[in-house]
């Protein structure tokens, strides 16, 4: 699988699982987020640990796709739910 199309495969497993009023464009601020998570991956590779650099890309872009969700985005699941 290519780096991009891994991008494209985690960003809409995560839009699929998040709540509906994440909303507007959730799917390519993720897919920007994965190509950060991808970005950290390519520099912190070792390739002396054996492991292939597909897999240890998928969780850097996934954990950085995730952290988006909870901390970064502009909705944010952390709001705080005051009366209106």
């Amino acid at each position: 699988m290519k780096e991009e199309e891994l991008i494209k495969y985690i960003a809409k497993g995560i839009a699929k699982t998040l709540p509906h009023n994440f909303g507007y464009d959730l799917y390519d601020d993720l897919y920007q987020e994965g190509f950060i998570g991808l970005m950290a991956a390519r520099k912190d590779y070792n390739p002396d640990k054996q492991v292939p650099f597909t897999a240890y890309a998928a969780l850097r872009i996934r954990g950085e796709e995730q952290y988006w969700t909870a901390y970064e985005n502009p909705i944010g699941c952390h709001e705080s739910k005051g009366s209106l």
